[in-house]
């Protein structure tokens, strides 16, 4: 019987404070795959553009074409895709 482990759930945390698991942070987010989208929904706190920018870059990295964030703020659904195939303002190289 053959075995694989493919990811396709990630939990994003992001803070100034914030450099690896277990450093307090500001912000959460869940990020899943499907196919080459990435989903970002749950999110909890702050994501600022810079970290929104930094997880973009991330991500067109790992082989995403497009991001497709989702939030509930006052009991309404607004959802924003961006493709990942050029590099976004205020985006670091």
């Amino acid at each position: 019987m053959s075995l694989t482990l493919s990811p396709i759930v990630w939990t994003v945390r992001c803070g100034g404070d914030h450099a690896q698991y277990g450093d307090p942070y500001d912000g959460v987010a869940t990020v899943q795959r499907c196919g080459d989208v990435a989903h970002v929904s749950a999110a909890c706190g702050a994501l600022p553009i810079s970290d929104q920018c930094e997880l973009s870059r991330m991500l067109r990295e790992m082989g995403f074409a497009a991001i497709v964030f989702e939030r509930v703020k006052g009991g309404e659904m607004r959802t924003v895709r961006r493709k990942l195939g050029a590099k976004l303002t205020g985006e670091r190289e």
